[in-house]
């Protein structure tokens, strides 16, 4: 089977989509016909019949089925790979796939996380891989480290358990991860404070919530 032929596999919610374009497309065509006096139909009647004479008719009807169905294919993948400004045959492959993962993820089972630490963050980074519907609820009581520090000196809700779980929960967890959890080192100020914490940190005195921050960014991201 060609990999292109993916877009039609079950749970993608793409064939509705093909199915509802068809229904315009048709609809359009028998609205023009009426408006014109029906003009157009006896033309195409006309065409075809004149085909038939020099075709038979099974093959020019299977003919004419199959290479509208591929010209139709063929521009619903141009169109869709051009509006995901996606230029190559391994990027295609690779947003084919990831569309498949996240419409199955976004089936899988609601789950709700109580807890916090690095227990927590670890049990989510297993459970991202069986749904996307998870609710994660992070007790925060941090008193130690950057956390500790930013909630003494801002009076903010310590950030770092939070900040695990949103690098656990990220998709690209490698990149996210690392520049969450990146902590500076023999840099006056700002040594032993994570990248997460201050970020989460800048975010709550915008939004003036820490939930809010959270939210905002959840919804960037």
């Amino acid at each position: 089977m060609p990999k292109d032929a993916g877009w039609l596999l079950p749970g993608l919610e793409v064939k509705r989509w093909f199915i509802l374009i068809i229904t315009g497309a048709v609809l359009a065509a028998i609205g023009l016909s009426i408006i014109t006096n029906l003009r157009p139909v006896y033309v195409l009647i006309n065409m075809i019949l004149k085909l038939t004479r020099m075709l038979p008719p099974e093959i020019l009807g299977w003919f004419l089925i199959i290479t509208g169905a591929l010209f139709f294919c063929w521009g619903w993948l141009k169109t869709n790979y051009s509006i995901l400004d996606v230029n190559n045959e391994r990027n295609r492959h690779a947003v084919l796939e990831d569309l498949y993962r996240r419409r199955k993820l976004n089936h899988g089972p609601k789950i709700v996380a109580i807890g916090g630490g690095t227990g927590l963050s670890t049990m989510l980074k297993g459970i991202k891989k069986i749904t996307n519907n998870i609710t994660a609820v992070v007790t925060v009581g941090d008193d130690g480290g950057s956390s500790g520090k930013l909630r003494e000196e801002l009076g903010v809700l310590p950030p770092g358990d939070i900040r695990s779980c949103i690098a656990a929960l990220a998709d690209d967890e490698d990149l996210v991860a690392k520049l969450f959890q990146f902590r500076f080192k023999d840099c006056a100020g700002l040594s032993g404070h994570s990248f997460g914490n201050l970020f989460l940190t800048a975010m709550c005195a915008i939004t003036r919530n820490m939930v809010k921050a959270v939210e905002e960014y959840c919804l960037q991201h």
